[in-house]
């Protein structure tokens, strides 16, 4: 998006009781801010899949640990013929 002094509708505001100005500096301070808190809010949507992806793995090593530890069980029981 590229602010100018001229339009005003360009640099339109989504606040309820802020009207721009057609100061440029405080355009450019308030895409700033929208930058700053998309960024936060891709930050935390990636500390989330981190966190889920991370749970998933831990859970797969699980199950695949336990079924290496029956398989031994097994194949310990399956060859002892006393």
């Amino acid at each position: 998006m590229r602010y100018t002094t001229v339009n005003k509708f360009e640099g339109k505001s989504s606040y309820f009781s802020y009207y721009p100005t057609t100061d440029l500096k405080e355009q450019k301070l308030e895409q700033v801010w929208f930058h700053h808190k998309n960024k936060q809010l891709a930050d935390k949507r990636c500390n989330e899949e981190t966190a889920a992806y991370l749970r998933e793995w831990s859970q797969a090593r699980g199950r695949m640990e336990a079924e290496i530890q029956r398989r031994k069980e097994h194949l310990n029981e399956a060859t002892n013929f006393e």
